[in-house]
């Protein structure tokens, strides 16, 4: 800024900062225009005054605010002021002289006495309270808190308000200053809750009784403010019976606000106020707003379940009552004309507020109170509104059905029968919305009662889902409309007919029917369809297409079929290879997602065909479904998909690249998920020709310039690393074109708007769906959703490219970390953090995989010390920050990874940071596991909540797992030097073995012992004394996952534990008998713990044959081989039983090699099992050893030997030795 500029700048501040006060309210009314530039100006200048002078500034609003005869300004300056007075970046309060704080605060209460203008006082109350949530704790204001039991015992209704609102807002800011008050501050709100007769005043009361109790933390100060409960309750009736709907609203508000946070508070008054509640969500004269709050609570408080387990359980029969309300409200549904077009836009036409309401909360109604208590309320209502006349009642029922699908699907997978039956007898109702309803309850129950329903009722489904392409005037359920005959038109909706592709029509039919010989087995459904779809029928007629088909081509049936479909003129003859359009295509997808390929298997030439015929069809919503079903068909079926891959991707190809119109840009997108999903399912080779077209397709899409709310540019993301996946390291000569726009995306800032929550402004969401907005406290936030979606699979997308390509992906590995390692704290979304977390080892492996292949540049081992300094100490702050519970069992999973992976490069204060974290990380799961016990302990907890908790807690000892895991990790790099560690960590660790811990506790904390026995060795034999008594007990255990820990830890013990062992011999071989004469010990529950401790035995008779009866023990030992179920310990026992053989230990082969038919049919059966059951190498001595006995044996020791054997394994044994 030139001196003159300056000069100027100057001249106005001193202007606006003199004694004429124009310049000051003329920079104020600025700061309110309507125009950029004019308010740009009055900003740049507002904060030159706040950063230079503060104080003249503040009395300028003051005085603006007390004397002003202009409303808007007095508002605009208590708004200024407010923000100026904020403990925020713009806090200027510190800077003040003492002379003006003194000034402001007096002004600021006067003008709470005076001004008359509501929404100006109510703006006052908002600056006194963020100012004195700032300087109160520190006495700062003491004459403020008598000012406000002043006014709320004035008559002055006003006065009362003014003081309540300061009293509501103080309580959330600073509640703890106000706690010694309590006496005071409980007799005013009752006073004010019980006698005034003003209205606003009672309101103020209800939100400042509310705020005040959820600062209460004293079980005992709460129950002193139940006697307002009735109070408070009254308010709401006496707003409703004034018909003042306006405060009720408000009035409701606040009570869901309380029974969020504090629900116990209403334990005593429960039935009456939940009662009042149903009463006003039945009230039809009262406003849908005032109902659905009074729903929103009763909501609420079912989900306050960490507060109050099982509360509103106790009140079945207003459950009840609840869901009768819920079902009544889905009845609000109109048969809107535009539904039946079946244009994405209209698939909402005719539903109203009540019905979408109805919906949400019937679907968190099921989630918090579980099937146990929904289901036979459900089933008492279903059959009543099923055999109903009306339309919409099924509608509803079928509707409920599906929102209630995920919170009740324990309970309904028990009773699939009823289920099934009822939702597939719906799709023969004569009314079009319920056959949609039926679809959709089928979509829905794939997804939430999957795999069961799959499994058990795939043969009813799907025949009935393809039974639905009958409804030919719904193509919203069906497909109703003709197909197009203008092949251009059919271009610009990106399926292009043959004839319109080549350059000779005829020659292009005829090829396609030919085609069609090739790709589709002759007579099948699949191959009718391609005939009529690939040769343009329509426009041939009958006598054309005949000329193109030879004599002998088809049957007579087949022949008549085809004449049947050309016939017709519209696809509506081919009905029997039709599945319903849109949404069935939906609900095949919803379907087959948890379908297994051998299930799927059997549909597939049907479902295919049908899915083919659908992408002919007009209609781009039906399209666009089409191809997510085929997606996800083929993503189901694997290589099952490589029968239809010729006739398939043609169409997708065709679809990518012509589908180039902006109101086809889904169309496009979708084709692109569908081709690589389809390549992935058949394989590289498969894949490969068709592969290097789409990608240049991809490439010049991604080069091309793309509006904001583009799908293409996600869809887009996701094909390249599908490709990727599918191509391996034949996609890296992409990368260079893949990776700018990808890392673009995952740099994406969160879009963020943060205002007051009681702001007067919205935030804007009419051209953006994708913003949601939440309250937090006093703040409302807008966050824009698609931005982080975007965020998301960008980030996800990376640690799929870095994971697949390996040492191929280095060369991206300095520009991705840095974008990647600040997002493990990015918790504006859950998955980019765990995104984020997955790509740490990924790509600490892609740089030790370069650096080892002498592909990283030159760079060495350092690099790699480098970016491990980088990664795992943010992965161990991250980790400490971690809300979520599952991200933190994440989080060890990926640092247990990178420690694997860095090895010997930590160094000592890494190590100490990672087990000072797990530490702590023990203690925060121990914690939450004891408040979870607290919860259990509730007068209101039922079996529902304990399943519920019992859910929380296997969460809880995934994060164990991963602990055992990260620890045995650092033990086996580390070895004796991470004793000390150890040693910390023992005083967490020990407990864990006590019984009151869960079975994984105990096996976890048996783990870590058996790693540092192992790892550490000699070293280890100190803690003997402390931990193998608790190893032997846990012998004993009912878990079979505890015993085959515990049985490991002996053998271990065992083999290391030399003189310190031998004691406790005897002991350790009755122990492990009882795992080894369990009755059911081969079953597969308890197979891996009977090897573990055969193994065990078999390491007692090596390292201690001096302490035992030799003969008897090695014969047991013996007579349990081979062992087949721990594959790993199988080939240690195989290798030991090998050694002994060869060094002819007497034990084994007994008192004139009476055992020897044993050794003989276990090697057999071992060698006869291929490489599961010992190495190469062993089976390699086992052959020799048996070649040996062969030569050196006496035929007679030799024929019992082998007549021991089946004949089936002589036949194997001669083969081998031969």
């Amino acid at each position: 800024m030139d001196s003159e500029s300056v000069q100027f700048q100057q001249a106005q501040l001193c202007a606006i900062l003199g004694p004429d006060p124009i310049p000051f309210e003329t920079l104020v009314s600025h700061l309110m225009a309507t125009g950029n530039e004019q308010r740009s100006q009055a900003e740049t200048l507002f904060n030159l005054c706040k950063q230079n002078h503060p104080d003249e500034l503040s009395l300028k609003l003051a005085h603006l605010l007390q004397f002003s005869t202009h409303v808007e300004l007095r508002a605009m300056s208590a708004i200024l002021l407010r923000k100026q007075l904020t403990c925020d970046d713009s806090y200027i309060w510190p800077r003040l002289s003492p002379v003006t704080q003194s000034t402001l605060k007096s002004i600021l209460l006067d003008c709470v006495q005076r001004e008359d203008a509501k929404t100006i006082w109510k703006k006052l109350c908002d600056t006194v309270s963020e100012l004195a949530s700032g300087i109160l704790p520190d006495n700062g204001w003491p004459e403020l808190l008598p000012f406000i039991f002043q006014c709320v015992s004035s008559d002055s209704p006003r006065l009362q308000e003014s003081a309540l609102l300061m009293l509501a807002q103080l309580s959330q800011y600073i509640g703890d200053i106000l706690i010694p008050h309590i006496s005071t501050i409980h007799s005013v709100l009752l006073q004010c809750l019980a006698s005034s007769c003003n209205l606003d005043v009672r309101i103020a009361a209800l939100g400042a009784a509310i705020n005040y109790i959820q600062c209460l933390s004293s079980p005992s100060d709460c129950d002193r403010f139940q006697d307002l409960s009735p109070a408070m309750m009254q308010t709401l009736t006496e707003a409703l019976n004034r018909g003042q709907e306006k405060n009720a609203q408000e009035a409701l508000e606040l009570l869901i606000e309380l029974a969020g946070t504090e629900p116990r508070f209403l334990r005593r008054q429960l039935m009456d106020v939940v009662g009042s509640m149903l009463q006003i969500a039945e009230a039809d004269s009262l406003e849908e707003g005032t109902r659905h709050l009074a729903i929103e609570f009763v909501i609420t408080l079912a989900e306050a379940r960490e507060q109050a387990p099982g509360m509103i359980r106790k009140l079945p029969q207003f459950i009840s009552r609840l869901f009768v309300i819920l079902m009544k409200m889905l009845l609000d549904i109109e048969d809107d004309p535009a539904w039946h077009n079946a244009n994405t836009e209209d698939e909402d036409a005719g539903e109203t507020s009540n019905y979408n309401v109805g919906q949400e909360c019937l679907d968190r109604l099921s989630i918090s109170l579980g099937g146990n208590t929904i289901v036979p309320v459900a089933s008492e209502l279903f059959p009543v509104y099923l055999s109903a006349p009306e339309w919409q009642k099924h509608h509803a029922a079928l509707i409920t059905l599906s929102q209630i699908a995920e919170g009740c699907s324990k309970v309904m997978i028990k009773n699939l029968e009823q289920v099934v039956t009822m939702v597939l007898n719906s799709f023969q109702d004569p009314h079009p919305r319920v056959r949609w309803a039926a679809i959709n309850a089928i979509g829905q129950l794939s997804t939430d009662l999957g795999p069961e329903l799959q499994v058990q009722y795939h043969q009813r489904v799907l025949p009935t889902l393809a039974a639905a392409m009958d409804d030919f005037q719904n193509p919203r359920v069906q497909q109703g409309e003709y197909m197009r005959h203008d092949p251009e038109e059919e271009k610009m909706n990106g399926v292009p007919h043959i004839c319109s592709m080549g350059h000779d029509p005829e020659e292009e039919k005829m090829n396609a029917v030919m085609m069609c010989m090739h790709d589709v087995e002759r007579g099948s459904h699949l191959f009718i369809q391609c005939i009529a779809a690939r040769t343009n029928w329509f426009f041939l007629g009958i006598a054309g297409l005949m000329r193109l088909l030879p004599n002998d081509m088809l049957g007579r049936e087949e022949l008549q079929d085809l004449v049947a479909v050309i016939s017709s003129g519209t696809f509506g003859g081919l009905v029997k290879y039709l599945i319903p359009l849109a949404h069935a295509a939906s609900a095949v997808l919803n379907f087959s997602e948890n379908c297994s390929p051998d299930i799927l298997t059997a549909y597939l030439d049907g479902i295919v065909s049908k899915l083919l015929v659908l992408l002919q069809n007009g209609k781009q919503m039906v399209q666009e479904g089409a191809l997510t079903a085929l997606a996800s068909v083929a993503d189901s079926s694997q290589e099952h998909f490589q029968k239809y891959y010729d006739t398939v991707m043609p169409y997708l190809k065709a679809i990518l690249v012509n589908a180039t119109d902006k109101s086809n840009r889904m169309l496009r997108a979708k084709s692109m998920e569908c081709i690589s999903l389809v390549g992935m399912a058949v394989g590289k080779e498969k894949f490969r020709n068709d592969a290097k077209q789409v990608m240049e397709v991809l490439m010049s899409l991604q080069g091309s310039q793309m509006e904001t709310d583009d799908p293409t540019r996600s869809y887009m993301l996701q094909a390249w690393a599908r490709l990727c996946k599918c191509l391996g390291q034949d996609f890296l000569p992409y990368m260079s074109v893949v990776m700018p726009p990808l890392l673009q995306s995952a740099q994406l800032k969160p879009d963020v708007t943060i205002m007051s929550a009681d702001s007067d402004d919205d935030i804007d969401v009419s051209d953006d769906e994708s913003i949601e907005t939440i309250t937090l406290g006093d703040k409302r936030i807008g966050i824009k959703t698609s931005v982080l979606e975007e965020k998301a699979t960008a980030c996800n997308m990376l640690c799929c490219y870095a994971d697949e390509l390996k040492e191929g992906f280095y060369p991206w590995i300095d520009q991705v970390a840095p974008t990647l390692v600040p997002l493990l704290k990015f918790y504006f979304h859950d998955e980019v953090r765990r995104a984020a977390v997955s790509a740490m080892p990924d790509l600490l492996r892609s740089a030790k995989l370069a650096v080892e292949k002498g592909q990283a540049q030159g760079r060495n081992e350092s690099y790699i010390k480098q970016l491990s300094d980088y990664i795992i100490p943010a992965l161990v702050e991250a980790l400490h920050k971690e809300p979520e519970t599952e991200i933190c069992a994440s989080m060890l999973d990926a640092l247990t990874e990178c420690v694997q992976i860095s090895g010997q490069l930590l160094d000592e204060s890494q190590v100490r940071s990672i087990v000072d974290e797990i530490k702590q990380v023990i203690i925060a799961s121990s914690t939450r596991k004891r408040e979870r016990a607290e919860r259990a302990k509730a007068e209101d907890f039922d079996a529902e909540e304990g399943e519920i908790l019992k859910e929380e807690n296997e969460q809880e000892e995934e994060v164990f797992d991963q602990v055992g895991e990260c620890l045995g990790t650092l033990i086996k790099i580390f070895k004796a030097s991470f004793l000390p560690f150890f040693d910390e960590l023992s005083s967490l660790i020990t407990p864990m073995w006590g019984k009151d811990k869960t079975a994984e506790e105990r096996r976890i904390a048996i783990c870590i012992f058996d790693d540092v026995a192992e790892q550490c060795r000699e070293a280890a034999v100190k803690y003997y004394d402390t931990f193998l008594p608790f190893l032997l007990e846990a012998c004993n255990d009912e878990i079979p996952d505890v015993r085959q820990a515990a049985a490991y830890g002996i053998g271990v013990c065992s083999e290391f534990g030399g003189s310190v062992f031998k004691p406790l011999v005897g002991e350790a071989l009755s122990r492990l008998n009882f795992v080894i004469r369990h009755p059911n010990a081969l079953h597969s529950d308890n197979v891996m713990a009977y090897d573990n401790a055969v193994s065990a035995l078999g390491k007692i008779c090596q390292f201690h044959r001096d302490r035992i009866d030799a003969a008897q023990v090695v014969l047991a030992w013996l007579s349990c081989l081979p062992i087949k179920g721990d594959l790993i310990e199988a080939k240690v026992v195989h290798d030991q039983l090998c050694s002994m053989v060869e060094r002819s230990d007497e034990d084994l082969f007994g008192p004139s090699n009476q055992y020897l038919p044993k050794i003989v049919a276990v090697f057999t059966e071992v060698l006869c099992a291929g490489k599961d059951l010992a190495t190469e190498q062993t089976a390699g001595r086992m052959i020799n050893l048996l070649r040996q006995l062969q030569q050196t044996l006496p035929p007679s020791t030799l024929a019992l030997a082998w007549s021991s054997l089946q004949p089936q394994q002589q036949l194997a044994l001669q083969s081998i030795l031969s």
